[in-house]
């Protein structure tokens, strides 16, 4: 097992992509601190975990909200005593999905902004001193092609994620004295979650299963990854490079977990 004992923290992981994170660490070995808006869809996932021989922990967690995040990190640690791994997947396009710039609100935009930007910052400020202390830490951002190259109607989407991108490099830099590593990370095209079905202007032969991420996420969480940092990452692209399969062995076909 590449994550025994390790204990991770996975933001928005009651569906999608950071569920399929979360279940694919504690198969891993990974203890799980699942958190998400939906404590119901939160509590759900610990039950998947839990039958896979781990522990978890939900906690109802709004990442735009500073007092959510920290409860979070306390929770956390009151419940494992360390933070080994952060995977900051919250995010969204929201009621911005294919809104042009000139059309959208102030509130649309704070909305996409406080969730993937602010988030990832705060779950990031949040774990840090925690890593610090214990020399050894692993933080991975989950981003989009949209953050290396914008495009019409993901105006604050696109802005958010090359942020997010930045910040990465930020962060890598300042937690190295500490061996906590950073690194950003994006399936390589739109993912066929629930919410990403609901969206259906999206071509549905173009989507990716839910599982194009797995591979990568583990390898940036174990000790495989000893020294990458601060890089950006396409899972798509990464699993083709190691042999994990073809781009067409993860093209959505109709089938998906709507979990």
């Amino acid at each position: 097992m590449k994550l025994k004992d390790k204990v991770a923290v996975v933001t928005g992981a009651g569906t999608g992509i950071g569920r399929e994170i979360a279940l694919a660490y504690a198969k891993e070995g990974a203890n799980l601190v699942v958190a998400d808006i939906s404590y119901k869809d939160a509590t759900a996932v610990v039950l998947e975990i839990e039958s896979l021989g781990r522990k978890g922990l939900a906690t109802h967690t709004d990442v735009a909200r500073e007092k959510d995040v920290n409860d979070m990190a306390e929770r956390a640690l009151a419940e494992f005593g360390r933070i080994d791994i952060l995977v900051n997947n919250a995010g969204g396009t929201f009621d911005s999905y294919l809104v042009p710039v000139k059309n959208l609100s102030l509130k649309s935009w704070q909305n996409v902004i406080d969730v993937n930007l602010t988030g990832t910052f705060l779950c990031a400020r949040a774990v840090f001193p925690t890593m610090e202390g214990q020399k050894s830490g692993v933080i991975i951002n989950v981003s989009s092609g949209k953050g290396k190259r914008g495009s019409a109607g993901y105006g604050v989407y696109s802005a958010a994620k090359a942020a997010v991108n930045n910040l990465t490099e930020t962060l890598a830099e300042e937690g190295a004295p500490f061996n906590i590593r950073v690194n950003t990370m994006g399936p390589g095209g739109p993912v066929a979650t629930r919410l990403g079905l609901e969206h259906d202007l999206i071509d549905s032969k173009e989507m990716l299963t839910v599982d194009v991420v797995v591979p990568l996420a583990v390898y940036l969480a174990c000790d495989d990854s000893s020294g990458i940092t601060g890089k950006n990452f396409n899972a798509l692209l990464w699993n083709e490079e190691k042999g994990l399969g073809s781009p067409g062995r993860y093209i959505y076909r109709g089938t998906t977990d709507k979990k």
